[in-house]
């Protein structure tokens, strides 16, 4: 639970962030991570496996996946949510969608909806870095209404059968 004190901190930075963004056509909600390394760290609990590098035993931690709004300017507008994990990256073959690590980037774009949601004159844009690159997230984004979704593309993915490829697609659309 959190202490009366940070949850009046939090509360307080949320409206301020809401009233930045109601000044805002269009917010840019920019997702992205970090690896917060607790190697040497012994007392640090719930860590997870953050990296590993050829023959080694792997790298101790804590994933931060932030939320920032910005404007297109790129003018910071406030932190929307922040999101803290202790990855097993082993252990997630055939778990449930939102048990997944990957589960970080439709949260991310929900709050980004929910946010564009409950302002009527503001666009929202989720924008994810190519590890965000998901089916799942795609398909979230479909489903929602109020956001968009940009996202730097990894794979040259397959559209459907008899469909041109992704990157294919958008050269066809630039022209």
């Amino acid at each position: 639970m959190i202490p009366p004190s940070q949850r009046e901190l939090r509360l307080g930075n949320r409206q301020r962030t809401r009233r930045r963004l109601q000044a805002e056509r269009v917010v840019l909600c920019v997702q992205d991570g970090t690896d917060l390394n607790c190697a040497e760290h012994p007392g640090c609990a719930e860590r997870g496996l953050i990296g590993k590098h050829q023959g080694a035993p792997g790298t101790l931690g804590l994933h931060m996946h932030s939320l920032l709004a910005v404007s297109p300017q790129g003018i910071p507008l406030g932190l929307l949510q922040i999101q803290h994990e202790a990855p097993d990256w082993q252990a997630q073959r055939g778990w449930p969608l939102e048990e997944r690590t990957t589960f970080r980037w439709v949260r991310g774009l929900r709050e980004c909806a929910q946010v564009a949601g409950q302002l009527q004159a503001t666009q929202g844009v989720s924008v994810l870095d190519r590890e965000g690159d998901a089916e799942e997230l795609f398909a979230e984004q479909r489903r929602l209404a109020g956001v968009e979704l940009l996202v730097w593309a990894k794979h040259n993915r397959a559209l459907g059968a008899g469909r041109p490829k992704l990157f294919e697609r958008i050269r066809q659309r630039a022209a």
